[in-house]
């Protein structure tokens, strides 16, 4: 079974936050623990923000996550 990896980030300073999708297709037993070094790079990358979120997902759930927000 294959997973998407998607990280719900915010903003260190305020309430902005956004999701985003940082890799799909990849093996569901090994999204855990890519999840933690996608999102050490994601962090390195976009020093002004901060993972609030990581989730591990069927792919073909991904929009779910995406307008989940949205009012």
């Amino acid at each position: 079974m294959l997973s998407a990896l998607i990280l719900i980030t915010c903003s260190t300073v305020g309430f902005d936050c956004t999701t985003t999708v940082v890799a799909d297709n990849i093996p569901f037993h090994t999204c855990p623990i890519a999840a933690q070094s996608e999102a050490a790079k994601y962090i390195h990358d976009h020093p002004k923000r901060k993972v609030v979120r990581m989730i591990c997902a069927d792919p073909r759930r991904i929009q779910f996550y995406l307008h989940r927000n949205e009012a």
